[in-house]
């Protein structure tokens, strides 16, 4: 569900007396805010990666395990890589 929506449903609810026009004013407001914080960022663009490593055959997807180390580093290790 995508933030614009979620304006639509706000815009959509304001005009059927369902929210008061004040309040959804305030929550459009909110809602483009962040909007404009997730466009800024490659949050969008890691979920689509992330989406599509799931949708892909199971044969394809990559088995991936992540160790955190003591200084917040992370080691990744392929398990589907031979010899892993």
């Amino acid at each position: 569900m995508s933030i614009a929506s979620e304006n639509g449903k706000v815009y959509k609810e304001m005009r059927r007396g369902l929210i008061d026009p004040a309040f959804a004013a305030k929550l459009s407001t909110v809602l483009m805010n962040q909007r404009a914080i997730v466009e800024r960022t490659t949050i969008e663009a890691q979920i689509a990666e992330l989406e599509a490593a799931l949708l892909a055959p199971a044969d394809r997807r990559p088995l991936l395990t992540a160790t955190t180390l003591p200084k917040g580093q992370a080691i990744i290790a392929d398990l589907s890589a031979p010899g892993s």
